[in-house]
């Protein structure tokens, strides 16, 4: 691959390689995965090949199914009957695990706050309960 390095390509040349991986038939007209995209930084000079590749391999690497990510955290809504004196605020956390399933919980607002737990945090197992 060290023919392929930066130091030893022009721009042109990492075009002319990148054109030469995107398929003619464009199979990956249906997909949101864009080869373009992807090597954008090689093209470009700012990073190798195989720094690419392995940007995208963190990008797509799932979780396992027992992780659940914050995905979002809205205020608690308590209706009519409004939030009795000395309950503590409380959010409703948008869930989602590593196949994809989705969960909702209620979590007071200060344990988010001290457990430092915002948008896209990996939520601990002792508060799914």
């Amino acid at each position: 691959m060290d023919e392929y390095s930066i130091k030893n390509t022009t721009k042109q040349q990492r075009i002319e390689l990148i054109r030469s991986w995107t398929p003619e038939d464009e199979m990956l007209d249906d997909s949101s995965f864009d080869m373009w995209d992807m090597y954008r930084d090689y093209i470009e000079g700012i990073k190798e090949i195989s720094e690419c590749n392995a940007a995208f391999k963190a990008d797509y690497v799932s979780e396992p199914a027992d992780t659940w990510t914050v995905k979002q955290i809205l205020e608690d809504d308590f209706g009519c009957e409004e939030r009795l004196p000395g309950e503590p605020l409380s959010c409703i956390v948008n869930l989602m695990n590593g196949n994809g399933e989705r969960k909702q919980i209620r979590l007071a607002e200060a344990l988010l706050t001290e457990k430092g737990i915002r948008e896209g945090s990996k939520l601990p197992a002792e508060l799914l309960n």
